[in-house]
């Protein structure tokens, strides 16, 4: 299994989101998976990037990567470069909030390409949050784990 401490494989995926790539491999798929899958890597190569920029392109460890993701800013601009804003809504992560906003927004497949049904829906973040918050610290307890401070 590849871990994220095991990044050599950091900057052949920090290549292959690149705009013009990315946009040469969404048009003939337009599967929803598909889609799920870019932006998986999107993510993905995006924190990488993000921790490369503090620690150095280099192997990363999983505290680097780690911080990559918890610092990771995908604002409209960076979206539109990547080719990917009308798939996603901007993002900014954190160690308290690693889902972002939530946002989500309903396509249609036509037969040929996504249709946008829906404008971007905001979710009810207060009740996922307090419920996840709840569940968390459910597991932890019955598993025996204490919970890193996000201070």
């Amino acid at each position: 299994m590849i871990t994220l401490s095991d990044a050599q494989w950091a900057p052949a995926a920090v290549a292959c989101v690149e705009a013009e790539h990315l946009i040469s491999l969404m048009s003939p798929a337009g599967t929803e998976r598909y889609n799920q899958g870019i932006l998986r890597a999107v993510i993905i190569s995006e924190a990488i990037r993000t921790a490369h920029r503090k620690y150095g392109a280099r192997r990363l460890s999983g505290e680097e990567a780690r911080w990559g993701f918890e610092n990771l800013n995908l604002d409209h601009g960076r979206l539109k470069r990547l080719g990917v804003e009308e798939l996603m809504a901007p993002i900014q992560l954190s160690c308290k909030n690693h889902g972002g906003s939530g946002r989500l927004r309903v396509q249609q497949w036509d037969g040929s390409r996504w249709q946008l049904e829906t404008d971007w829906i905001e979710p009810s973040s207060e009740l996922v949050s307090n419920l996840t918050s709840i569940m968390a610290n459910q597991y932890a307890e019955v598993n025996k784990y204490s919970l890193r401070s996000c201070n």
